[in-house]
């Protein structure tokens, strides 16, 4: 017995897996193709599927309504995965099974993103990043002047040299 979400499936008579990766290719000077990427697509699986007894139509409108939704669950069957969207759902009703339906439903996993805000006091471990303090808001200030007297303006050397004063001259 295998669960799609909340839905108990009686019985998956097949799960077919799909593992893909895009590999980009680009030409170069000598007309070769050059693989230079490789892009892992989400893992993807088609199962068939029946379910049958009393509670049927409840199980089937239940999938019928996941299908319509952008819902993310779990399917626990042979594999066990976990984010998974109904893809496609094509429920087919064959004399064979008189109270209940058979379907085949393709699932695709989805990554699903998270954004995550951290505030450093240390060094970041995983990326030896320094912490970067947040800049204290000071207005706008002035650069301090500082007044200075004209006799240490004549205190260098190279001014004494060149302009030698009356008193130090006579």
């Amino acid at each position: 017995m295998a669960m799609l979400f909340d839905v108990e499936i009686d019985v998956v008579r097949e799960e077919n897996l799909s593992y893909r990766n895009e590999i980009s290719e680009h030409a170069v000077e000598d007309g070769a193709a050059v693989a230079d990427h490789i892009q892992q697509l989400p893992r993807s699986m088609s199962i068939t599927a029946t379910i049958a007894g009393p509670d049927w139509e409840s199980r089937y409108e239940r999938l019928r309504e996941l299908a319509d939704s952008q819902e993310v669950g779990d399917y626990v069957g042979v594999t066990v995965w976990e984010n998974v969207a109904i893809e496609a759902f094509n429920p087919s009703h064959t004399k064979e099974v008189a109270n209940g339906v058979v379907f085949t439903a393709t699932l695709k996993q989805v990554r699903v993103a998270r954004v995550e805000t951290r505030a450093f006091v240390r060094p970041d471990p995983v990326t030896n990043t320094e912490v970067e303090m947040e800049p204290v808001e000071r207005g706008l200030q002035q650069p301090e002047t500082i007044e200075v007297e004209e006799d240490e303006l004549s205190a260098s050397w190279l001014v004494r040299l060149l302009f030698p004063r009356r008193e130090e001259a006579a």
